[in-house]
C-alpha cells in the first residue's frame, strides 16, 4: 500500500488502540480528534512526559479527504465542497454569511456542521457530533496550519490505526 502522509502521535502512556471517548481530555483547539503531526519531534515537543510515539500511515485517497481549515470551500475535495452545499442554506450558515461573518473556508465548514449537528449541546459533545456528522458525510479529518506548523486531527476512528509504536 502506498502511503501520502505518516503520522505521529505522543503519549505519555502505553496503548494498542486511539481511544476516542479520551478526546477532549487535554485540548480541544483543533477541533474534536486525535491530533497528529507529520514530524516525529513535532509531536514528542507537544505532550509533557511523552514516553511513547505512534505512527498511522495514512492512504493517499483518506489524506485527500480531510478538510483543509484554511483553504477556501472552491479548493476542497469533492466531500467537502458537496457538504458545503448541503449546509449553506441552513441555520446557523446562512444567518452568518447574512451578518458578513462567514467566510468559505474549512473552519467556517466546521463551525457550521458542529452547529447544525450539535445543536443545544455545549463543550465537548457539540464538537463530538459535529466531527461525527463530517465523518457520515465523507469528511475523514482536518489539516491544522498553525504558524510553521501542520496539525492533522483525525474524527474518524477507523483511519487512525496504529502501524507502530515505540517506547522513549
Amino acid at each position: 500500500m502506498c502511503f501520502a502522509v505518516r503520522l505521529w502521535h505522543a503519549s505519555p502512556e502505553c496503548f494498542t488502540d486511539f481511544d476516542f471517548n479520551r478526546v477532549g481530555q487535554t485540548s480541544l483547539k483543533y477541533g474534536f480528534g486525535i491530533y497528529f503531526s507529520r514530524d516525529k519531534q513535532t509531536a514528542r515537543r507537544h505532550v509533557q512526559n511523552a514516553a511513547y510515539l505512534y505512527r498511522v500511515d495514512l492512504s493517499r485517497a483518506n489524506y485527500k479527504r480531510l478538510l483543509r481549515m484554511t483553504e477556501q470551500l472552491d479548493k476542497q475535495c469533492e466531500e467537502v465542497k458537496k457538504l458545503g452545499e448541503t449546509l449553506k442554506d441552513n441555520e446557523p450558515l446562512s444567518r452568518w454569511a447574512a451578518q458578513g461573518i462567514l467566510k468559505a473556508d474549512g473552519i467556517s465548514l466546521y463551525k457550521a456542521a458542529c452547529a447544525y449537528a450539535g445543536g443545544s449541546t455545549q463543550g465537548i459533545e457539540y464538537e463530538k457530533l459535529g466531527a461525527k456528522y463530517l465523518v457520515n458525510n465523507g469528511v475523514l479529518g482536518a489539516v491544522t496550519k498553525d504558524n510553521s506548523e501542520e496539525v492533522i486531527t483525525l474524527y474518524c476512528p477507523t483511519i487512525a490505526k496504529i502501524a507502530k509504536s515505540q517506547k522513549l
